[in-house]
């Protein structure tokens, strides 16, 4: 519970902050100074937000105090685009968002079509400051919504992060039953209910000081910034790593140049650069501004893969809004999108270094997977990913490019159950269709033994939807061996598409009408 009172540290610990802040101007006297970029002006620029390949930087600007109180001016958000080389001249969102109150602290999902912000004041508030959602459709941002309790209350919630697979959302706040002044907490999501009750982000991040501005990198790295930890002065931007599962590492202050005695607050990354940005205000004459930097090694996260593309209705070529995700084998969910309704593009990023499963689904549709092994992406990479989903009709089908076998065996690998799991629910939502499994191999070998054995593995299959309650009157396993293959068997790539195991709608019983 906070008290208000002043914290000891903050007196006694005097010294040793002083003694931080030498040593680390020393250390850091060699490094590359950031340098300010080219969307800020003479008024304050902070909080930058970048999609992930870095592509748009969305920002809040805030008018200079200009009246005889010095009260701030006003906030809003802007838009920038970077070409690789500059940012393009920032543009004012347009309405819905911008209105005549204020707008800031934002976060843009890692595509740039979904974004939290802050807005104070307004009608449908919940207390001070409240954390708002907008989603793009095409080029028309949504009418922003209250996210509402319990994330909002009657307290000061700000600087909204949504993580990378989209279901938890970082924050700062002034409740009751923190640290210190503001900490940062974080909600889960529930399909069912929404958003959870949110958890303090514990000791390992929070202080007696201010924490906010948080941002969760791929690789499990938070940076935030702090008043409370041991730093130059003022706010400093910090990074924590994850130790284990679950457990946090002590902050490690991102040092000198990057901090300073003044305020550094909010920080941003290209997944696909080696830069980062953040807003200092170490000019005093121009303000709080957006500077870019280089982190040492030891600092930097590690650089996420991007893959793009477009999904569409495979027969119309129409663009489809769906889905997209990606699954570590071992983990699970890493990271969601979903694609634009009106384009059907996508963006998203992924960390490296592991095997994982791409998959795209709508409603009515069969789902697409892909399998992504640890060396089919290099860290900055931009991978392109077009993606053609076929409608459930009689004759439809989709490859399990995600379900594996032990060698030479029938046996299903664990790591298939995702994508297992995933046609379980296809055929639940699909109580009237009828599928066929059907199991092939390339031409290496006993020819029967490939029909034994593709029939055998589609029999596993079939064993383990029955198992997780789909009648088997709906399935039917069959064992082509070589006789169906979609590439040639000439070369190891073309042997491996065609080892494969394919659902293929036989029928659709619709209801007789009354």
């Amino acid at each position: 519970q906070k008290t208000g009172i002043e914290h000891p540290d903050k007196k006694f610990r005097l010294n040793e902050r002083v003694e931080f802040a030498l040593s680390q101007i020393n250390e850091g006297r060699e490094n590359t100074q950031p340098y300010p970029i080219g969307v800020n002006s003479s008024d304050h620029e902070y909080f930058p937000s970048l999609t992930v390949d870095g592509r748009i930087l969305v920002f809040t600007r805030q008018a200079k105090a200009g009246n005889e109180l010095e009260t701030p001016g006003q906030e809003d958000l802007y838009e920038s685009h970077y070409d690789g080389f500059v940012f393009s001249k920032p543009v004012l969102f347009p309405e819905p968002i911008t209105t005549a109150g204020n707008e800031g602290t934002q976060s843009v999902r890692q595509d740039g079509r979904l974004m939290f912000f802050t807005a104070c004041g307004r009608p449908d508030s919940k207390g001070g400051c409240d954390i708002y959602i907008s989603q793009k459709f095409g080029e028309q941002w949504s009418i922003p919504v209250n996210v509402g309790y319990p994330i909002n209350t009657r307290y000061w919630e700000s600087t909204p992060f949504l993580s990378l697979d989209g279901r938890k959302l970082y924050f700062a706040s002034s409740r009751p039953g923190g640290y210190g002044g503001m900490d940062i907490w974080i909600s889960s999501w529930d399909d069912e209910t929404g958003w959870n009750e949110p958890v303090n982000a514990g000791p390992s991040i929070n202080t007696w000081g201010d924490e906010l501005a948080p941002y969760v990198h791929g690789d499990g790295s938070i940076f935030f910034s702090s008043s409370g930890w041991i730093g130059m002065g003022g706010l400093d931007l910090f990074v924590v790593r994850l130790s284990g599962d679950s457990l946090w590492s002590e902050p490690v202050n991102l040092g000198y140049p990057v901090n300073t005695h003044h305020e550094e607050l909010g920080i941003g990354f290209s997944s696909t650069g080696n830069f980062v940005l953040f807003s200092s205000n170490r000019d005093t004459a121009a303000g709080r501004d957006i500077y870019r930097a280089e982190l040492p090694e030891k600092l930097s996260p590690a650089r996420l893969a991007v893959v793009r593309g477009r999904v569409s209705n495979k027969i119309s070529g129409e663009p489809v809004s769906a889905s997209v995700i990606i699954q570590d084998h071992e983990t699970g969910l890493v990271s969601g999108v979903d694609s634009d309704p009106s384009s059907g593009s996508y963006l998203i990023g992924l960390p490296v270094g592991k095997d994982h499963r791409f998959s795209v689904t709508r409603e009515g549709f069969l789902f697409y997977s892909a399998y992504l092994p640890a060396d089919s992406l290099d860290p900055g990479e931009t991978f392109k990913m077009d993606i053609l989903l076929e409608p459930i009709i009689a004759g439809s089908k989709t490859i399990l490019r995600n379900l594996f076998f032990e060698s030479d065996s029938f046996s299903i690998k664990k790591e298939s159950f995702p994508e297992l799991s995933e046609l379980v629910e296809l055929l639940n939502k699909n109580p009237l269709t009828h599928i066929e499994i059907g199991g092939h191999t390339d031409n290496t070998g006993n020819y029967d033994y490939n029909i034994s054995l593709s029939r055998a593995r589609a029999e596993s299959v079939r064993q383990f939807l029955t198992d997780r309650g789909i009648s088997p009157d709906r399935l039917s396993a069959v064992g082509y061996g070589p006789d169906q293959p979609i590439a040639g068997n000439d070369t190891n790539s073309g042997k491996a598409k065609n080892r494969r195991t394919e659902i293929r709608i036989l029928s659709i019983n619709f209801p007789c009408p009354d």
